[in-house]
């Protein structure tokens, strides 16, 4: 299965989630977001499952965190809660 340029540049697939945040975050680049606030804005239901909840939320910090490495996203720690935004 081919994949895309960016991917190959990458040396990495990009995730369906990935690509989301990256979508959502370049949508609203004059707003900066914790990570919860991400996951329901990409469309994750929180709050009927605690398990799912940091489940999911952990998954998208690694994201994040994959993006920030990768300066795609800039993280930014106010006040003992990290923000995201995207970069440029």
């Amino acid at each position: 299965m081919p994949i895309s340029k960016k991917e190959f540049k990458k040396g990495r697939l990009v995730t369906s989630p990935e690509k989301d945040v990256v979508d959502f975050l370049k949508k609203n680049p004059q707003k900066a977001y914790t990570a919860r606030e991400i996951v329901e804005a990409i469309g994750y239901l929180l709050g009927v499952d605690v398990v799912s909840d940091v489940t999911t939320t952990g998954a998208i910090v690694g994201i994040l965190e994959t993006l920030t490495k990768e300066k795609a996203v800039v993280k930014r720690q106010i006040g003992f809660v990290d923000y995201y935004v995207i970069n440029g």
